[in-house]
Parts: C-alpha cells; sequence; structure tokens
C-alpha cells in the first residue's frame, strides 16, 4: 500500500502582522512557502511512482519466471513419460514367451495410455500458466490503477490547499489599512501583491500538474511493457510444452509403429 502522504496546513494568519508592514515582501514568502510545498508534494509523488515502478517490475519478473519454469518442468515431464513407455515395451518385449498378438495388443495398450498422459499433461499446464498469467496482469493492473489514484489524489489535496491558500493570502492583502501610506499607495500594494501570489499559486499548479502527468504516463508506459513482456513468456511457454509434447507423440508412434520381429 502507498503512504498515506499528507501536506501541511499553510497558517497564513501567522503571516499577518508581515502581511500589514509589506505586502510585497509578504507576497514573496508566501510565494516561498508554496514552493517549498510543491518540493514536497513533487518528492512525495516521485516516491510514490518509484515504489510503484519496482513493484511492478518484482510482479512481473516472478509471474514470469514461474510460467516459464512451470513449461520447463512440463516439457521434462513429458519427455518423461515418453521414455518410460519405452522402456516398460522394451521390458515387455524381453519376454519372448508372449504371443506376438498379444504383444502388440500390449505395446498399443501402453502407448494409448502414454498419449493420453501426454496430450492431457500438456493442456493442464498451459491452462495453469494462462491462469497464473492473468492473475499476474490483474495484480499488476489494480496496483497501477491504485498508484496513479494515490499520486492524483495527493495532487489535487495540494492544489485545493494552494487555491484556498492563495484565496485567503489575496483577502488579507486587499484589505484597506494604510500603515503610513495613502490609501491609493496602499490599495497598489495590495493589488500587486495579490496578483503575484495569485499568478504563482496557478504556476504551482501548472508545474504540480505536469509532474503527476509525467508520473503517471511513466507507470503506464512501465506496465504495458511488463504485460506485454508476461504475454511473450505465455507464448514462449506453449511453445515449448507444444513442441515436447510433438516430440513425445511422435516417440510415441514410433513404438506403435514398432513390430516384432
Amino acid at each position: 500500500m502507498a503512504k498515506n502522504y499528507r501536506i501541511k496546513n499553510l497558517s497564513f494568519d501567522q503571516l499577518d502582522e508581515l502581511f500589514e508592514k509589506d505586502r510585497i515582501a509578504a507576497a514573496a514568502i508566501t510565494e516561498t512557502v508554496m514552493t517549498q510545498e510543491i518540493s514536497t508534494a513533487i518528492s512525495n509523488i516521485t516516491e510514490i511512482n518509484q515504489i510503484a515502478n519496482a513493484r511492478i517490475q518484482a510482479d512481473s519478473a516472478v509471474a514470469s519466471a514461474k510460467i516459464a519454469a512451470d513449461a520447463e518442468v512440463c516439457a521434462t515431464e513429458l519427455a518423461a513419460k515418453a521414455e518410460m513407455a519405452l522402456l516398460q515395451i522394451q521390458a515387455t518385449i524381453s519376454e519372448r514367451q508372449l504371443d506376438p498378438d498379444l504383444l502388440t495388443s500390449m505395446i498399443t495398450e501402453v502407448c494409448h495410455h502414454a498419449s493420453e498422459e501426454i496430450s492431457s499433461g500438456t493442456e493442464q499446464t498451459i491452462a495453469a500458466i494462462k491462469r497464473q498469467a492473468e492473475a499476474a496482469i490483474g495484480q499488476i493492473s489494480n496496483h497501477t490503477k491504485n498508484s496513479i489514484n494515490d499520486i492524483k489524489s495527493l495532487a489535487d489535496d495540494y492544489a485545493n490547499r494552494v487555491r484556498e491558500n492563495a484565496k485567503i493570502a489575496r483577502r488579507k492583502f486587499l484589505k484597506e489599512k494604510e500603515a503610513g501610506r495613502t490609501k491609493s499607495e496602499a490599495q497598489e500594494d495590495a493589488d500587486e501583491a495579490a496578483k503575484t501570489v495569485l499568478d504563482f499559486s496557478h504556476k504551482t499548479i501548472e508545474t504540480l500538474h505536469n509532474k503527476v502527468s509525467t508520473a503517471v504516463k511513466e507507470i503506464q508506459a512501465l506496465t504495458a511493457m511488463v504485460l506485454e513482456e508476461i504475454s511473450n513468456t505465455v507464448s514462449n511457454a506453449e511453445a515449448r510444452i507444444y513442441g515436447a509434447r510433438d516430440r513425445a507423440l511422435a516417440s510415441i508412434q514410433d513404438l506403435l509403429d514398432f513390430r516384432v520381429e
């Protein structure tokens, strides 16, 4: 599970005294606070992104390795079944006292049983491999979705706070307190400070949205890549198993074609 990142509430009330002394300086400090906050937000997004990517890669590697290993085990077992049938038939043939017709019947029965085991083992393993792949794909897709939601939720939380704090700051800047200036001068300073803060808040939100877009695209691209890798692993596993099956069945057919001298 991704960490529950919380962004610290800004308190513009604490800057009220400074606002009245010098609204332009207060606007600059407000920008600095916003910059620090966006740095924290971007750092948290980066961490979520890194954790998500690492988990996606790990889950994919585990799934692919398991599928490949199961395919190899199955291929070995199929070859072993054909070899066991051969050994059983050789042992039967060594009993020269058997009637040729009975011997032929026994060979046919052994080959038929081995063929059924080889065919059923092939289909069962391939079906199991496909289930593994589907489970892995579902797990990776779900984690990708959750990570993206975490990133977007974090960004929305921050953006909402920035908008609200910018509104609070603007209201404070526009208060008509002169502090040694004419009313016109005070209003000009207030307007300039308010505009500066609002413009900067828009820029910080835009910067954050760009970071979110990049992080989401990275996660989605990695997810697409590993899901394709899993699909390719399944295809390779099927080819490996079917190849082993065909060789095993060919060996069985050679035994069926055998004629007792």
